[in-house]
């Protein structure tokens, strides 16, 4: 049986060299939560290179929350701005394979476009229904 702090790591690791990320994040540091947290799903100090990841909703959430703390990481000092926007929705692009715009009057709008897109591609792709049994088994 493959733990969740297991999958994360593994995501983490093949989204790293993302080309969108344009530099090898090899060198940021990952810490997963079992906690859940009402304020926020994850949290990323790009100076430090650091994440942390809390408990979402599902394995699904989580891995959007992955993307977008990397996609912090990737570009230091840019917050939620024009930068981070295409940045991470080259990322989620990168990742699902389905075309993802960044939204620069409003992060929050270009997060759900990039939620929408990484649950498709999870489900479509058959990594949910493998993810099912590598937790069962």
């Amino acid at each position: 049986m493959i733990t969740r702090e297991q999958g994360l790591r593994s995501w983490a690791s093949r989204w790293r060299t993302l080309k969108a990320w344009r530099r090898d994040l090899s060198e940021v540091t990952i810490d997963i939560k079992a906690t859940q947290r009402k304020d926020r799903l994850g949290t990323c100090w790009p100076i430090r290179q650091h994440i942390v990841i809390y408990l979402g909703e599902s394995f699904g959430d989580e891995l959007g929350t992955l993307l977008h703390e990397l996609a912090h990481a990737a570009t230091i000092g840019a917050d939620h701005d024009e930068r981070w926007q295409s940045t991470f929705a080259a990322a989620v692009s990168e990742v699902t394979g389905l075309a993802v715009t960044p939204v620069a009057y409003n992060y929050r709008v270009l997060n759900m476009a990039a939620k929408d897109a990484l649950r498709t591609w999870w489900r479509v792709s058959g990594n949910e229904a493998i993810w099912k049994l590598a937790r069962s088994a």
